[in-house]
């Protein structure tokens, strides 16, 4: 079985492939492909960790132990979950990128010779694959981490119950909890 990399190493590809970002005159590029691998470990896409929500609600406790408590146990969990949603898109938004650079470097190089476009095809198919797991794995963990984040929104709404606001979550917890996911929904 010949596999992109047997390809690569032949002499006449080799060779061929050395000076393809000159040959390559639409698409991706070779550059394209070095800053798809880039993305995965530059700061692109890096989720602002900074900001605390228990820092942006005002609530009255009156210096009750248990309310306190309450609400320092609810916030850390929606906070987690929050970070862990970032996370995950922009694993996923930078593996996208990825995969996208591979695609159209291999797509447009594999003219170059007959055997590196046979093999292409197969490495292709194991990309859009891979590609295509990843997407049911977002969308699983996406689902498990906003069904946390509304178990959290529910600690929260208990606790704003406790400090004297009944149905925090029907009056507005609901729209930061459609407004996240809305925003970690899969694009694509």
């Amino acid at each position: 079985m010949m596999n992109i990399g047997d390809v690569l190493t032949d002499d006449f590809t080799g060779a061929m492939l050395d000076g393809m970002e000159t040959i390559i005159t639409s698409g991706g590029s070779v550059s394209d492909m070095r800053d798809g691998t880039a993305t995965l470990s530059s700061t692109e896409c890096v989720p602002d960790f900074t900001q605390d929500l228990s820092q942006d609600v005002i609530v009255s406790c009156n210096e009750e132990p248990s309310c306190i408590d309450c609400f320092e146990k609810a916030y850390a969990k929606v906070n987690f979950y929050r970070r862990q949603l970032a996370r995950l898109r922009c694993i996923y938004n930078n593996t996208k990128t990825y995969k996208d650079a591979a695609v159209a470097l291999g797509d447009n190089t594999s003219g170059i010779h007959a055997m590196a476009g046979m093999a292409w095809q197969k490495e292709r198919v194991t990309i859009m694959n891979t590609y295509k797991n990843m997407q049911k794995t977002y969308d699983a963990k996406s689902t498990q981490f906003l069904e946390g984040l509304y178990d959290s929104l529910q600690e929260l709404n208990t606790c704003m119950y406790i400090a004297g606001e009944n149905n925090w979550y029907t009056k507005s917890g609901f729209i930061y909890f459609e407004f996240m996911q809305e925003r970690y929904k899969r694009a694509d």
